[in-house]
């Protein structure tokens, strides 16, 4: 896998791990391809899920939504573990997470995101962005 799609990998899991507040409506962000249509390989998709299935079974996490697109298409979009791990409430794709100071994290991976395009240096002043 490239390092790309680990950080956004890693970033899915880290939202994983934050509290759930409660779900939204199902509306389905981008289109759906098969994911070894896009490049992503089957061994590939099952040491993700391998990966979902022992952090849930570890209680390092009660449940995650995963959402992996590539060439602006959903190739992978699935729920793991549970929404409520004490009533044993499934997790819903449609899941809305509790960020707290994960939008720290997500800012970074952003920024470093754009740096690995080429399209943010780091030591560019931030008024190149902002006023």
């Amino acid at each position: 896998m490239n390092s790309k799609f680990l950080l956004n990998l890693m970033t899915c899991a880290l939202l994983g791990t934050s509290g759930i507040s409660h779900a939204a409506g199902n509306a389905q962000p981008l289109p759906l391809a098969n994911a070894q249509s896009q490049g992503v390989s089957a061994d590939g998709i099952k040491r993700i899920d391998t990966f979902f299935a022992d952090e849930i079974a570890n209680n390092r996490m009660p449940g995650a939504v995963l959402a992996v697109a590539k060439n602006g298409k959903l190739v992978i979009y699935k729920s793991y573990g549970y929404l409520n791990k004490a009533t044993n409430t499934p997790m819903p794709l449609d899941a809305i997470f509790n960020l707290a100071s994960m939008t720290k994290v997500m800012a970074a991976v952003g920024a470093l995101t754009f740096y690995e395009e080429g399209k943010m240096p780091l030591n560019a002043p931030i008024s190149n962005w902002y006023p």
